[in-house]
């Protein structure tokens, strides 16, 4: 349906690009810099349609100069909007450059287009917002064309939705909307409303109670926290279902993990991909506390909703590492790395007197659904995901794996990394519909070190060079759903770094590519083939090992209830 509207509202599908100017009164002269140039400004467009459920794109350009004595141009995919100033037309665009260049001339301009491959360390293309002028020499004439240019560059004004965190990473969530953020999307004509959190939960509560519209996007400006709590809003909603929601990640936390896997990783980039709207489906993971009984029925723990999340669970040392080193927030990401030294070898000194505190095994119980090589019964179950406050799997169903036994590390994955220096998963995709899973069992200190190295660049899995490389120590699967009981009073569980209930069984299931999420610059090599395991040839092919991407959905229609 808006795809007809857009249609017909803009009359100009044909599979060629088509010229706009001819509606648009001329100018009679321009000048650029105070000196004339060769007559000529021009728009066209080129809608392109959707490739699956999604909404139109305008993918044209605007063009200042004759044919063969261009002085500017810029797609409609960077160009933000258009003001006027006297008879000065003003275009507002984002501009991208490669990585760690120093040349930000013109000709060293990349087009967002651009999928190719980036330097190793580097996850999206540099941006930079600039102007481009031409003196119409008219105030009236100018003003037309901004309007004209806006409309032209926002095919379907949406409503956006921005939950800022203040409090997030080093609190300058406030001055990154106000400086950053905002500016932007003021060029547009979307409807933005803002929401600024004053509590912990707030911004669930929040997203819970929100009137959302079709092609509704919801911000998170903060870390990853901040999204785990847009997001549990979200899917806690009565009418939750696939594809109703969109969400975007702008970075304003500490390790911003998904802004980056997402292309959005600085607040400019964030903030023109959330006005321009572009989407990719991911997946999302429900976690449920509680235990399967003799029958196979599952008993929630009392008290407890169902937590969603995008990036992992972890358990054991990963777990103790994770949430007894928040005393020393203050030294960022090198917090994890001090902290895992002195609890490996210096902890060790006091092991007799404090036993959970030196720990380093941890027993459990851990069973799973591997992912069949064909869609399954229970793949297909997950996919027709309807009620999402219950379980769609259980264990007597064919299929199911286990192991018990002492471990030192546990993880389940659904992100090929959890931080800009920790790609622990190397080879998953956000939306390849499993959830990484491994375990270690114990070994010596120093190996426990030697292993850190290694899940940092994610060798301890695969070799450089992207082939399975399990030692006699690690497991892995790629799996539907998993879990995990059996553990000790006091052993920790983290979903996305938020603490559960210590000694809690668990078991989550993944939710195929349910939400849509707002992506940016750069090859998205975080998105893999739709819906399916990828080669072990493919993981090699970016510098991060995860499966390059060449296709980039649209945004997608909300089907509201």
């Amino acid at each position: 349906t808006s795809w007809l509207k857009t249609k017909r509202r803009h009359q100009l599908l044909s599979k060629a690009p088509l010229a706009m100017s001819s509606a648009l009164p001329p100018p009679a002269a321009i000048k650029i810099a105070g000196q004339d140039v060769p007559h000529g400004l021009q728009l066209t467009s080129d809608i392109r349609p959707p490739r699956s459920a999604a909404a139109p794109e305008q993918l044209g350009e605007i063009c200042c100069g004759a044919p063969g004595a261009l002085q500017w141009s810029a797609p409609a995919r960077q160009v933000l909007g258009a003001t006027a100033s006297g008879g000065i037309l003003q275009v507002q665009v984002v501009v991208f450059f490669r990585p760690l260049s120093n040349d930000r001339s013109a000709s060293a301009e990349l087009n967002v287009e651009d999928q190719s491959t980036l330097p190793n360390g580097v996850w999206h293309l540099t941006a930079e917002r600039r102007t481009r002028e031409a003196d119409l020499g008219d105030e009236a004439l100018a003003k037309t064309w901004a309007q004209a240019v806006k409309t032209w560059a926002y095919l379907e004004p949406r409503q956006l939705h921005v939950v800022i965190n203040p409090f997030s990473g080093t609190g300058r969530g406030m001055q990154i909307w106000e400086t950053v953020v905002k500016p932007v999307l003021d060029l547009s004509p979307h409807m933005v409303q803002e929401h600024v959190t004053t509590s912990r939960g707030d911004c669930t509560r929040y997203c819970r109670e929100l009137q959302l519209q079709p092609l509704a996007v919801v911000a998170a400006l903060g870390g990853d926290g901040t999204m785990s709590e847009v997001l549990n809003g979200l899917l806690s909603r009565k009418d939750a279902k696939r594809g109703d929601f969109s969400v975007c990640f702008v970075p304003g936390g500490s390790a911003n993990a998904m802004a980056h896997l997402t292309g959005c990783g600085d607040a400019l980039t964030a903030a023109w991909a959330l006005a321009k709207g572009r989407l990719k489906t991911m997946d999302v993971f429900a976690l449920h506390l509680g235990a399967f009984q003799a029958d196979s029925s599952f008993a929630a723990m009392a008290g407890t909703e169902p937590k969603f999340g995008f990036l992992s669970m972890t358990g054991a040392l990963i777990a103790d590492i994770d949430i007894d080193s928040e005393v020393f927030r203050c030294c960022g990401e090198s917090r994890f790395t001090a902290y895992a030294v002195l609890k490996i070898f210096g902890c060790c000194l006091c092991r007799c007197v404090a036993k959970v505190h030196s720990r380093l095994q941890y027993r459990y119980r851990v069973r799973w659904l591997p992912k069949a090589a064909t869609c399954s019964l229970a793949e297909q179950s997950l996919m027709d995901a309807r009620d999402l406050s219950k379980l769609q799997l259980r264990p007597d169903q064919p299929g199911w794996q286990s192991w018990e036994g002492d471990l030192t590390f546990f993880g389940a994955y659904s992100a090929p990394a959890i931080s800009r220096t920790m790609h622990c998963a190397r080879g998953t995709t956000l939306n390849d519909g499993t959830l990484n899973l491994q375990w270690k069992t114990p070994g010596g200190r120093v190996e426990l070190v030697q292993q850190f190295d290694m899940m940092d660049e994610g060798t301890h899995l695969r070799t450089a060079e992207g082939q399975r490389n399990l030692t006699p120590t690690w497991h892995q699967a790629d799996v539907l759903a998993v879990i995990v009981d059996h553990l000790e009073d006091n052993s920790k569980v983290v979903i996305d770094g938020e603490a559960l209930p210590e000694g809690s069984s668990w078991c989550a299931e993944v939710l195929p590519q349910f939400v849509s999420v707002v992506v940016g610059s750069g090859p998205l090599a975080a998105f893999g083939p739709q819906g399916g395991i990828h080669s072990d040839a493919q993981v090699m092919a970016t510098p991060f090992g995860f499966p390059a991407d060449e296709a980039c959905g649209l945004l997608a229609v909300a089907q509201l209830g």
